[in-house]
Formats: structure tokens, sequence, C-alpha cells
């Protein structure tokens, strides 16, 4: 591509030659450096392609082989100068256009940051922009090595950040630093509570004293599991130990679900109608040129961005808003019966994943129905097993321990 550019830049021409010796005149400028391209052999005649210098060289050429040799087409910039020698109004504005995308493509246009899971793109873009490298930004201005030591120093998450200026735009690439796992201190005596009312379908517990079981009925913020271990229960007194409780208590919950369906329903019908409206963003600034006005009474709004560019990394700070406004009839319709039991199951099934994790086993679901004047009533019974566990710090006295440790001291002794 960028040979092909250099031709045309420099100029060159497409020429035929024929003869006796076309072969002899090939090998004859190639012999003489003369650099000729896409030679192409039809009918005794040769075609290809010469820079304007070396079709002057090849005049001697074609003396020496007695062959002709005309031109086919001419091609490149110096022959469209000659030919609009005399319109220095169109010269001096390509001349102008060519300034303006050289010094347009001295700036940074556009930034994407590509790698990030736990930074904040807009944390990361902020810093950046403080820092010198932001939309409009001068690239030679920007030393991206200075500027990637100051981002991984300033983020500590960020493990490898590269940013590479291709044409007007600046590619930012970062690896984030592997997540700490969260560390439980197993020292640390604690409890566990329920988090929620329900029936204890069942307890593991791996460490500390349950203190219910199988079929209990219990309240949110009951003591399910204490880490209080009775060691010895006898006459001569109770000596107890602290631990952190471990346990999973799974109980049986239940949730309830209302709504209703409406046996009415609206959908918007396309009438085919479509107006556009154009509108431009000049760095950051959006202009609206063009008159235009809007008279549909329902419709729909959407707005497509295509920015300008040389190429998919010189893009420049021009945006074209294209609003698009399409029009349409509200059409009201009526559901059946069986169409609002379908739409209350897909419903539920919407709240289910939204409001239950994954660890959660719904083991039944009951829907009763209720139909009404203007749509359907729906009452949903959920029931669920979970873990309903969590970790609650214990209150010890030390002072007690302090002294039941003196208490066992006094008796080894």
């Amino acid at each position: 591509m960028l040979l092909n550019l250099w031709n045309y830049l420099r100029g060159y021409v497409i020429i035929e030659v024929s003869g006796f010796s076309v072969e002899r005149f090939i090998n004859l400028a190639v012999h003489r450096g003369i650099y000729i391209w896409d030679i192409q052999h039809f009918n005794g005649v040769i075609k290809m392609k010469v820079s304007i210098k070396g079709y002057k060289l090849l005049k001697s050429c074609v003396k020496k082989t007695k062959c002709k040799m005309k031109i086919v087409e001419k091609i490149g910039m110096p022959f469209l100068f000659f030919r609009y020698r005399k319109r220095k109004a169109l010269i001096g504005g390509v001349a102008f256009f060519i300034f303006i995308v050289y010094f347009l493509s001295s700036f940074v246009w556009l930034i994407t940051i590509e790698g990030y899971d736990r930074i904040k793109h807009d944390e990361l873009s902020s810093f950046l922009s403080e820092n010198g490298l932001r939309i409009g930004s001068f690239k030679h201005s920007i030393n991206a090595q200075e500027l990637e030591r100051l981002v991984i120093y300033e983020f500590t998450e960020i493990s490898f950040l590269n940013i590479q200026m291709t044409g007007t735009k600046a590619i930012i690439k970062l690896t984030e630093t592997i997540p700490e796992k969260e560390v439980i201190d197993r020292t640390t005596p604690n409890n566990i509570i329920a988090t929620k009312d329900g029936l204890i379908e069942s307890i593991y517990v791996s460490a500390g004293t349950p203190l219910v079981q199988v079929g209990d009925i219990v309240s949110q913020g009951d003591l399910l599991v204490t880490g209080e271990l009775v060691l010895r229960n006898d006459e001569t007194g109770i000596i107890t130990d602290y631990v952190h409780s471990i346990a999973e208590v799974k109980a049986r919950l239940y949730y309830t679900m209302h709504f209703s369906v409406p046996i009415i329903y609206t959908i918007n019908q396309p009438t085919g109608e479509i107006k556009r409206h154009l509108r431009f963003n000049l760095m950051g600034q959006v202009f609206d040129f063009l008159p235009f006005s809007n008279n549909f009474d329902y419709y729909e709004k959407a707005t497509n961005m295509n920015q300008l560019s040389l190429s998919e990394n010189y893009p420049f700070p021009i945006i074209i808003l294209t609003d698009v406004y399409q029009e349409f009839v509200p059409i009201t319709r009526e559901r059946s019966l069986e169409e609002m039991k379908q739409l209350a199951e897909n419903l539920i099934l919407q709240k289910i994943l939204q409001e239950f994790d994954f660890s959660t086993d719904i083991i039944d679901k009951t829907i009763r129905y209720e139909e009404i004047a203007d749509g359907l009533n729906v009452e949903v019974l959920i029931t669920t097993t979970e873990n309903i566990g969590q970790d609650s710090p214990m209150n010890i006295y030390y002072e007690d321990l302090e002294e039941l440790e003196g208490e066992e001291e006094s008796n080894n002794l």
C-alpha cells in the first residue's frame, strides 16, 4: 500500500512495447537498473508500468532494440498538478487540505483501554487526562514510558501496562494483578447466627457446638452454632474453650409474589415512514447546521455515530451524528388466558433469576391464578433451601478465661 502511494506521489506511466525484440528490451532495461513493474504480455505486446525518470531512460533501449513504445496512461500527482496548473484556487485548496490532515494527525483523537475488569474506566481515564493523555493531546509531547510508570504506581491492581500511539489513536493495554484470596482468620472465636427465618433442613458442623437440630424453626438473629466448647464438666467445675465456628446450616424458606397481568396491552406498529437528521460533533461540540422538523406523533429515535478517519488508526475529531426517527402507530390488543399465564410464568422466572443466586435450591413453586375483569391476578409461593448461617463475633470475658487458666495450672501442680 505504501509503495503504491509513493509511486502515485512521484508519478508513473503505463506503456506498451511491441516489436521483434521485446524480451531483449526488458533485459536491457533491467540491466540498466530501470525499475519496471506489473509486466503483462499479450499478443506480442508487453504492457508495463515505469516511473517518469525511468521512461526517459527507456528511450535509449528503444533505439537499440528497434522496438516501438507508446504511453497508454499517465498516473500520479505530477500529471494531476500539470493538468490543473492554471486552477490556482483548486491547487491551493488541495494543499490546504493536505496541511490540515497532517496537522490533525499530530494529535490524539481516540483513546481505547483494553484488558480492565476491576479497574474503573472513568478513574483510569481521569488519571491519564491529568497526566497529559487526553483527547486533543499533542502526540509528541506524551512520554509513554513515564506515563506507564505513573499509572502502575498509582493503580496497584495493574501489573502490566502498555501505551501504544498508532496514528491519531492511543491504544492502552493493561493486565490486572491476580486478586488476593480472602483470608479467614480461623484463630478468632466466633458464633454462627441465622440470617433468615426458616425450618432447619440439615446442619453440618466442622468446628463449634450446634444449638439447633433438624426440624427446629429459627428466626433471623438466632444463635445456630456457638464457638464455646465444653471440655470438662464435673464436680471440679466447667472447663471451656473457644474456637472459630465452621458449619453449614441449611433451612427451608418460603417466599411469596403477588402481581397482576393486564389483559389489554399496546404494541408499536411501524408505518415505514423514516426521517433522518444530520448533526456534527466537532472536537466535543455538537453543531446543528441543517434545519429539521419532526411532525410524527409517535416515533422511536436512534442515533448512529460515524467518526471520520483516513483509516482505522487515523480517526479525526469529526463525528457525524445521524438521528433516525421511525414513526409507529400504537395498536391496542387483548391477551388470551393462555397468553396471560405464559407471560406470568416468564415474569416469575425473571424474578427468580434476579433475586436468587446459584447456591439457592428451589424445591417447589406453586402458582395460583385468579381471573379479574381487567386481567389476571397471580400469587406465587416459592419454597427454597438455603444456607442461612452467618459468622458473628463472640463476646468473651477474658478475666474469666484467666481465672480458668489459673485453676488449670494449680490442678496440674
